[in-house]
């Protein structure tokens, strides 16, 4: 028991204490699946890919589902062995989730002009457009025959897809592309994103096309 002049100084004692001791993060909760998703990866290296240096993450959007799923691909790569650092990194990956609530494309016979678009190597070569218009067909969508109906583009719809890029903060080269592509219903948009988080951080720096990886039905856990 303490003494009746002791007690204000033990419970500054304790007060110190507990404000010195750090708070406990909170952790995350994981993706519940409600059925099992297909994740679908590519990826290739445009220059020499060497991870034995460190590795800055960052997203273009920080909106707050961003930010989750920046911290996914973080622990997934540091679940490989590779090292994070900050804005001196040598190396940045970015993380660019606009693709993912873009509006679907209609099939492209549902109208009657084609647009065919090709980019340049970035060595003297130019983006170029080809533009061709279809005349008549009854099959498809022409001048002659009509535009055919076409269903109402949908925005953030079941099927989401992220790319990442890897470069060097020197020169700005871009030195490998990687995006993948994931199809669920019923799971909301924030949590949509972080299926491709593990499947996409395996594959940085390797070169691999339609790559299928399932992730079965049930509680999804950060990497």
């Amino acid at each position: 028991m303490f003494s009746r002049g002791r007690l204000p100084a033990a419970f500054a004692l304790a007060l110190i204490v507990g404000l010195s001791a750090p708070a406990r993060a909170e952790s995350d909760p994981g993706v519940v699946l409600p059925s099992p998703a297909v994740v679908t990866v590519h990826a290739m290296p445009l220059g020499s890919v060497s991870l034995d240096r460190p590795v800055m993450v960052r997203v273009f959007d920080d909106a707050p589902a961003n930010q989750r799923l920046k911290v996914w691909v973080e622990k997934a790569l540091k679940a490989r062995g590779v090292r994070l650092g900050g804005a001196d990194a040598p190396l940045v990956l970015d993380i660019d989730t606009s693709a993912a609530n873009a509006p679907g494309r209609p099939p492209a016979d549902t109208a009657p002009v084609l647009l065919r678009g090709q980019a340049g190597t970035g060595r003297g070569g130019e983006d170029a457009v080809a533009v061709g218009l279809r005349v008549f067909s009854n099959t498809q969508a022409s001048v002659l025959g009509g535009v055919r109906e076409a269903p109402v583009p949908a925005v953030a719809g079941p099927d989401i897809r992220v790319d990442l890029g890897l470069s060097d903060r020197v020169n700005g080269r871009r030195l490998w592309l990687g995006w993948a592509t994931a199809k669920v219903e019923n799971l909301a948009d924030g949590d949509r994103l972080l299926l491709v988080a593990a499947p996409l951080a395996a594959e940085l720096g390797s070169a691999t096309r339609g790559k299928s990886v399932t992730i079965p039905a049930g509680t999804l856990a950060a990497p």
